[in-house]
């Protein structure tokens, strides 16, 4: 790598972000099943919360965008490593 890579001691790492993200895609994605049920279980009256389940249908999409966004940053990440590598060789 290159000596003069700038690193900021701020960033957080895109593997920690990834699992905050797994974390509430399970958490999301149970209140989504609890909210999506058309029975009315556990006293609770799914029918009246059409829009809680919209909102954490979105939800999801979202954490799966953010997700693909790690995808992007690390092949960014690695892509950028390899470059340096040449030019180190170089």
């Amino acid at each position: 790598m290159s000596e003069n890579k700038n690193v900021n001691e701020n960033e957080i790492p895109v593997g920690e972000l990834r699992q905050q993200l797994e974390y509430a895609r399970i958490t999301a994605g149970d209140l989504f099943n609890i909210f999506a049920v058309k029975g009315c279980e556990n006293g609770i009256k799914c029918c009246q919360f059409p829009i809680a389940e919209t909102k954490l249908s979105m939800l999801l999409d979202f954490l799966f965008q953010a997700k693909l966004w790690c995808d992007v940053i690390e092949g960014k990440n690695s892509f950028s490593e390899i470059n340096e590598e040449k030019e180190d060789d170089e």
